[in-house]
């Protein structure tokens, strides 16, 4: 069996390349990953904001972005993170 040619090698860059492309933008951000798992241990936003020096509003913020980027509610109406 022999070395895939240029173009071979090429097409298979290409294809790992779109498929990484395609992975990323899956993925939520880390800082909003980071906030909702402290809000999560935490039980409410106010323990997270403390924990991450950070205001209550920008717990909030970063909660409803992660929640765009998934599609779904991370949280109850009232800001208790479901567990």
């Amino acid at each position: 069996m022999g070395l895939p040619s240029r173009a071979e090698q090429r097409s298979l860059l290409t294809r790992t390349m779109n498929r990484l492309h395609i992975m990323s933008d899956r993925l939520p951000s880390l800082t909003a990953l980071r906030t909702f798992e402290s809000a999560a241990r935490n039980g409410n936003f106010s323990g997270a904001a403390e924990e991450l020096h950070i205001t209550h509003g920008a717990i909030s913020h970063q909660i409803k972005s992660l929640e765009q980027e998934l599609g779904r509610p991370c949280s109850c109406a009232d800001g208790a993170v479901w567990r």
